[in-house]
C-alpha cells in the first residue's frame, strides 16, 4: 500500500472511499498499518496530532527509538506473538516519543490481518493515554504516601462502612487487632466479631451509631484490662455530599499522658507550695495577638496573692500594671518595653501597692520568646516578694548615707575648729600674753585690747553659727506636711519685697509638681537660700531673672533654680561650692553658709543637689527630693 488514502476493500466495504477518508481525518485515535516487514504501510493523518509526525515521514519505516527502551522488549515480543496467530487481537500498553521529544503513554489495539487481502498488514488503531495514566500514577503515589503516612503513625487508624465492615486501617490497627483477638482482620470483614466478647461489640455499636446519626465526639477507653490500654479515640461521620457512607476513626493511647498529668497536678500542687513559702510567682503573658495589656494571661496561686486579687480576676497585664506603685510605673513600663526591644532580661526591683495599702517590693525576672520575624511573642517569669530583705537593704543604706554625712559634716565641724575657733583663741591668747607684759607701751595696749575685743566678738558669731547649724538639724524630727510651691515661693516673696522690688527682680514658676510632703522649715530655708543668692548675685548688666521648676521624675520631685547671675568657676571650685564658709565672690557680704545648708537640709530630707554654672553665664542648682 503506498499512498495514504488507498482503501482497504474488508476495511470500506461498506464505505465510499470519499467516506473512508473523511472518517479516518477526522478520527481522535490514530490509525496504522504494520506490514510483515514491521514498516508503516499507512499512516492515517490523525497521527500527526498524537506523534507529532507526519504521515509521510513515518511511511515506509518505523524510529529506531520511537518505542521507549524500558517498554521495547515487551513491544517486540506481543507484536512477534501476533505475528504467530492470524486473526488475533490484543491490547498494547507503551511509551512513545513525540515528535518534539517528549514520552507519551499510547494505547493501541492491534489485529493480525496479515493474511487478509487487501490488508496484508497489522491494524493498529491507538490513542494517547498520557493524561489517564499520570492521573492513574498520581493517585496510586498519593495513595502510598498516605499509607505510608498512616502506618507510619503508632496511634490506631480504621474506617468502616453502613454495615460496620472495615474500609481500610493502617498497620497500628490490624497489629492491635492480632494482639487483642489473636486473629486477624481485612477490609470487607464485619469488625463486631473481632471484639473480645459481646458486651464489648455492643458497647462499640452504641458508639458507630451515634456517629452514624451525623456526630462526631470523643471518648475514652480502655482497650486493655490494665491501664496502659486507655486510649482517647475520635469518631467522625464521613460524608459524600449530604450521606453518611462511613465512620473514620482514631485511637490514640494516652496512658502515658495520663500518668503525666497526674504527675503534673502533684507537681504544681507541690510547686504552689514551695512558692508560697518562697513567696515567689510565676506568669505567662502572649504579646503577639492584639493588645498585650488585654490579653488573658497566665498566674500561678502565688501571683494572686502577691498581687492582692482573688481567683475570680482575670489574669492580664493590665492587672499588674494597676498593682504598680505610682512612682515606678514609668520604671516598670520602660523596663519592660526596653526589655522586649533588646531582649534584655535583667531582673527589676520595684513597688506595688496591694488593695489594702499595704506597699510591697517586688523582683521580676523573666524570658521574652520571639518568632522567626524577630517578634516578641511571650514572656515568662516570676514575681518574688523580696520586702523584708529590701527593708533592711534600704536602712542599712540609710545608716551608711547618714554615716558619710555625719563624717561629712564632722570634717565640716573639724575645719571650724581648726581655722575659726582655734585661730581666733590663738589670737586672743598671744595678745592677752602681749598685755600681761609690765612693759607693754600704752598704744600697743590699746591696739591689743580692741584686737582681743574683736576676735571675741569674731568667736562669738562662729559659735553661734555653730549653735544655728545644730538647730536646723534638730528640725529633723519635725513632721511633715504637704507644702505647697506656689505658697511657698508667695511667702518668701512677701518676706523679700523691698529687695525684690528694689532689684527689679523676675521670678517665673511653673510647677508641674505642685507640691511636696516636706519639713517645711526646711523647704522655707532651702527656696530662701536660693533665691536670695540669686538675687545676691545678679549680673549687673541685666536684672535679675529667676525660673523655679518642678517635676515628677521616677518617683522623686525634681526642682530646678535657673538664674542669670554671674556664675560660678566651677573649674577650680566644683568641690568647695557647698563647703562651710566657702565664697566665690566678694563685692556683697556673706558668710559662705548658705550653700552648706542648703545641701545639708537637702541631704537630711533624703535627697540631692547638683549644680551647673559658668562665669556670666548664669547658674542652675538641680534638687531630686522624696515625695514621702
Amino acid at each position: 500500500m503506498e499512498q495514504t488514502n488507498t482503501t482497504s476493500p474488508l476495511i470500506a466495504s461498506s464505505l465510499t472511499e470519499l467516506q473512508f477518508n473523511t472518517l479516518v481525518a477526522h478520527s481522535h485515535d490514530g490509525i496504522a498499518l504494520l506490514n510483515a516487514n514491521g514498516l508503516f504501510s499507512y499512516v492515517s493523518p490523525s497521527v500527526e496530532r498524537i506523534s507529532g509526525y507526519a504521515p509521510v515521514e513515518l511511511l515506509g519505516n518505523v524510529k529506531d527509538d520511537f518505542i521507549h527502551l524500558d517498554d521495547a522488549p515487551e513491544y517486540a515480543r506481543q507484536i512477534e506473538q501476533l505475528k504467530a496467530t492470524p486473526g488475533q487481537t490484543i491490547q498494547l500498553t507503551y511509551r512513545f516519543k513525540h515528535k518534539s521529544g517528549q514520552w507519551n503513554w499510547a494505547e493501541a489495539i492491534a489485529t493480525n490481518s496479515i493474511n487478509v487481502e487487501g490488508i496484508n498488514a497489522i491494524v493498529f488503531n491507538f490513542k494517547n493515554i498520557t493524561e489517564r495514566v499520570e492521573t492513574q500514577q498520581k493517585a496510586l503515589a498519593e495513595n502510598a504516601n498516605r499509607d505510608a503516612l498512616l502506618n507510619a503513625i503508632p496511634d490506631i487508624i480504621w474506617s468502616i462502612d453502613t454495615n460496620h465492615c472495615l474500609i481500610h486501617a493502617n498497620t497500628a490497627f490490624y497489629s492491635h487487632v492480632m494482639a487483642i483477638t489473636g486473629s486477624q482482620i481485612k477490609p470487607g470483614d464485619n469488625i463486631a466479631c473481632k471484639h473480645v466478647n459481646e458486651a464489648t461489640a455492643q458497647l462499640w455499636d452504641v458508639f458507630y451509631i451515634q456517629a452514624f446519626n451525623g456526630n462526631a465526639f470523643v471518648e475514652h477507653l480502655n482497650f486493655l484490662p490494665t491501664p496502659d490500654g486507655m486510649h482517647e479515640v475520635t469518631f467522625s461521620p464521613i460524608y459524600q455530599g449530604n450521606i453518611i457512607t462511613g465512620v473514620a476513626c482514631y485511637a490514640k493511647n494516652i496512658a502515658e499522658r495520663k500518668i503525666a498529668d497526674e504527675r503534673l497536678r502533684i507537681s504544681e500542687k507541690n510547686m504552689a507550695i514551695a512558692q508560697r513559702i518562697a513567696r515567689v510567682g510565676s506568669w505567662d503573658i502572649e504579646l503577639s495577638n492584639g493588645n498585650p495589656f488585654t490579653q488573658p494571661a497566665i498566674w500561678t496561686d502565688e501571683t494572686y496573692r502577691i498581687l492582692g486579687y482573688d481567683e475570680t480576676t482575670q489574669p492580664s497585664l493590665q492587672a499588674f500594671v494597676d498593682r504598680l506603685h505610682p512612682y515606678d510605673k514609668d520604671y516598670v513600663l520602660n523596663a519592660l518595653s526596653t526589655g522586649i526591644a533588646n531582649n534584655n532580661t535583667t531582673p527589676i526591683e520595684y513597688r506595688i501597692v496591694q488593695p489594702n495599702g499595704t506597699i510591697r517590693w517586688l523582683k521580676t525576672e523573666g524570658e521574652i520568646f520571639y518568632n522567626t520575624t524577630g517578634q516578641a511573642t511571650r514572656i515568662v517569669g516570676t514575681h518574688k516578694d523580696i520586702t523584708e530583705r529590701k527593708t533592711l537593704e534600704l536602712e542599712r543604706e540609710k545608716v551608711v548615707d547618714d554615716l558619710t554625712l555625719r563624717n561629712k559634716e564632722l570634717e565640716q565641724f573639724t575645719y571650724i575648729v581648726s581655722h575659726n575657733l582655734r585661730g581666733h583663741v590663738s589670737n586672743i591668747i598671744g595678745m592677752a600674753a602681749e598685755l600681761a607684759e609690765p612693759n607693754t607701751q600704752p598704744d600697743i595696749h590699746q591696739l591689743f585690747s580692741t584686737e582681743i575685743k574683736n576676735s571675741a566678738q569674731k568667736l562669738d558669731t562662729v559659735i553661734k553659727d555653730l549653735s544655728f547649724i545644730l538647730q536646723h538639724k534638730r528640725g529633723a524630727i519635725e513632721a511633715k506636711v504637704y507644702i505647697s510651691f506656689a505658697g511657698l515661693v508667695n511667702d518668701i516673696n512677701d518676706s523679700l519685697g523691698s529687695l525684690i522690688t528694689g532689684q527689679n527682680v523676675q521670678i517665673d514658676t511653673h510647677f508641674e509638681a505642685e507640691g511636696i510632703n516636706s519639713i517645711k522649715s526646711y523647704l522655707y530655708s532651702i527656696f530662701h537660700n536660693l533665691i536670695t543668692n540669686s538675687i545676691k548675685y545678679y549680673n549687673p548688666a541685666t536684672p535679675p531673672h529667676i525660673t523655679i521648676k518642678s517635676s515628677l521624675v521616677n518617683g522623686m520631685v525634681q526642682l530646678h533654680f535657673t538664674d542669670n547671675g554671674i556664675g560660678i568657676d566651677l573649674t577650680h571650685n566644683a568641690d568647695k561650692i557647698f563647703g562651710l564658709y566657702r565664697r566665690f565672690h566678694t563685692h556683697t557680704e556673706g558668710k559662705g553658709m548658705g550653700l552648706y545648708m542648703v545641701k545639708s537640709q537637702i541631704e537630711q530630707l533624703g535627697g540631692t543637689i547638683t549644680v551647673t554654672s559658668a562665669v556670666n553665664q548664669g547658674t542652675q542648682f538641680t534638687i531630686l527630693l522624696p515625695n514621702s
